[in-house]
């Protein structure tokens, strides 16, 4: 699976991703444009009332909705290796929210294994 990050303007940036197969073959693309976590924000100081900017709250959902159809791509190919093209500096971020999806994604998929192995023995 390949990562490509394109810088749309300062703040949004587009992630294509593309699954391809053993022989190099392009199996499946999709572009996301919320992949990569929203930044988080400084606590207010001196005792200030925490006011959230316009947008976060529905950026963060859009984030999630993102993050698990990644994951079900993942799910879907079974992905091996993902490799991310390093053209800017949101490149870092990318990969790190990339390797811990895939993190999160192993995880759940060993529990599944745990529990049907369990159900078998029973």
């Amino acid at each position: 699976m390949g990562a490509v990050l394109s810088q749309i303007d300062n703040r949004n940036f587009v992630t294509t991703i593309a699954v391809v197969d053993k022989y190099g073959e392009l199996v499946e693309h999709r572009d996301f444009l919320h992949l990569i976590p929203p930044r988080k924000r400084q606590e207010p100081r001196d005792g200030q009332a925490y006011i959230p900017r316009p947008g976060e709250e529905e950026e963060k959902i859009k984030h999630e909705a993102d993050r698990r159809a990644l994951q079900d791509l993942l799910r879907e190919h079974e992905v091996d290796l993902i490799v991310v093209s390093a053209d800017n500096l949101e490149s870092r971020r990318l990969k790190k929210a990339l390797s811990d999806y895939a993190m999160c994604n192993n995880q759940q998929d060993m529990m599944q294994d745990e529990n049907e192995d369990d159900q078998e023995n029973e």
